[in-house]
């Protein structure tokens, strides 16, 4: 995971869809109502691993976040 400066803004780039995984898990257990980190956790543990439909709901969730495209 490293962060970028893109158009003034930071975003975070994980390397895989794991680490994006876990990343939301500890958000998730510093604060059981991020609502963000529920989404993205469970999101994952249906089964939806592809980086283009991480990527997509990152980006419907107005997170400043994305997952390398390899």
């Amino acid at each position: 995971m490293k962060t970028e400066i893109r158009e003034g803004k930071t975003v975070t780039v994980f390397d895989n869809v794991e680490e994006m995984k876990w990343h939301y898990h500890a958000r998730l257990c510093k604060d059981g109502n991020d609502s963000v980190a529920v989404y993205m956790t469970k999101m994952y543990e249906l089964g939806i691993l592809t980086v283009e439909e991480a990527n997509k709901q990152l980006k419907l969730m107005g997170e400043p976040c994305e997952v390398k495209v390899t």
